[in-house]
């Protein structure tokens, strides 16, 4: 049976047309939560169950009429509703980092508040407003230290991109890290 006929199954009520549809892009939703598990604010498998909730809702309200095939539909669903799914998680853990931190500096002074502020969720933090490649860039070259070179053939792009991807990288982690400096002021 085609995708297209799952489909209409599915959206007339049946359970078991949707189930197929599921397992069928059930590699490209594990794609996508490795992809993004990175940033450690949620598990993979909290992704994966997000992503399916998407597709659930992507064969409710796709249209072959527009022209696009459903595994892209599809692709583009999961990925949205995990991205937003990962904002909601960050937003929630910032505001607990900066609820903590503001007790920090009433109890225990500047320095105190500044350092709950930079190691409690920062590289979280970070990690959710980066792409994966410009993730990825950064963690090689910071932690393990390799060459632009050494990452560009890991990540198998060149090195201009990588230096680009980690310079990008940079930039957003300054701006987090400064943010959060001045909200200690």
């Amino acid at each position: 049976m085609t995708t297209e006929e799952l489909i209409k199954l599915a959206k007339n009520g049946d359970k078991a047309a949707e189930e197929q549809i599921i397992l069928q892009v059930e590699p490209m939703i594990a794609d996508l939560a490795r992809k993004l598990t990175m940033n450690a604010l949620c598990t993979a498998d909290e992704l994966m169950q997000i992503g399916r909730i998407a597709v659930s809702d992507a064969i409710k309200a796709y249209n072959e009429s527009k022209g696009a095939k459903f595994s892209t539909y599809a692709h583009m669903c999961a990925r949205g509703r995990i991205l937003d799914e990962l904002k909601k998680e960050s937003r929630r853990r910032r505001t607990e980092s900066i609820d903590d931190a503001a007790e920090q500096k009433r109890d225990g002074g500047i320095d105190d508040a500044i350092n709950a502020i930079i190691n409690k969720d920062t590289i979280a933090e970070i990690a959710a407003v980066l792409s994966g490649f410009e993730f990825a860039a950064l963690f090689l070259q910071a932690v393990e230290k390799l060459s632009y070179a050494e990452i560009a053939e890991k990540l198998n792009s060149n090195v201009k991109a990588v230096d680009n991807a980690v310079a990008r990288a940079r930039a957003k982690a300054r701006q987090i890290t400064n943010y959060k400096l001045q909200i200690t002021n």
